[in-house]
C-alpha cells in the first residue's frame, strides 16, 4: 500500500491534471460519506474514491493529489479478475481535491457541491468532538448528507 495522505501543494496542480481526476472519478469513482463509530453513535466521513486495474494511474495519483492506495482482492468475486486499486481520500483533505475538479466534473457534479457544502458547513464543526459529542440534531443532517449522497451513488439511477 503507497500512502501519502495530502498534497498541499493543491494551487500548483496543472488544469490537465484536475481535469484528468475529474474524469476519472465521473468514470469510475465514488464521492460519498461513511459511517464510522457504530450505528447509534456515528459521525460521517467524506470520502473520494477511484477503483482501477492500472496500478501505474494509482501511482501517478498519489504523486500528484496525494491520498493512499489499497489493494482490492477482486479474486474472490470473480476467478477470472484482475488485481485492482483502489486510490482513496478521506476527511477535511477531501474539500482542496473537490474545489480543484469541480470545474472539469460532468457527471458527478451534484456529489461534489453537496460534499462541500457538507465539509465547509457541518464535518468540521463536529469532527474534532467525536461522534458521543454531536447533537441529535447535528446526526440528523449527517444523516440527511449521507442518504442524498447514496442515492445520487446508486446505480441505475438514470442520471
Amino acid at each position: 500500500m503507497v500512502s501519502v495522505w495530502y498534497n498541499r501543494n493543491m494551487a500548483k496542480i496543472k488544469s490537465t491534471q484536475a481535469a484528468y481526476l475529474a474524469g476519472l472519478i465521473d468514470g469510475e469513482g465514488y464521492i460519498g460519506l461513511v459511517k464510522r463509530n457504530g450505528t447509534k453513535n456515528f459521525i460521517c466521513i467524506p470520502v473520494i474514491c477511484v477503483v482501477n486495474t492500472n496500478k501505474e494511474i494509482m501511482d501517478w495519483l498519489v504523486a500528484v493529489f496525494g491520498g493512499f492506495i489499497q489493494k482490492r482482492n477482486s479474486i474472490k468475486y470473480n476467478a477470472n479478475a484482475r488485481t485492482a486499486y483502489s486510490w482513496d481520500f478521506r476527511g477535511e483533505r477531501c474539500l482542496s481535491v473537490l474545489k480543484t475538479i469541480q470545474p472539469f466534473a460532468r457527471i458527478k457534479q451534484p456529489q461534489i457541491l453537496i460534499l462541500i457544502e457538507f465539509i465547509e458547513e457541518y464535518y468540521r464543526r463536529y469532527y474534532m468532538k467525536g461522534s458521543k459529542g454531536m447533537p441529535d440534531s447535528a446526526r440528523a443532517i449527517h444523516i440527511q448528507f449521507h442518504q442524498h449522497l447514496k442515492e445520487l451513488n446508486s446505480r441505475g439511477n438514470g442520471k
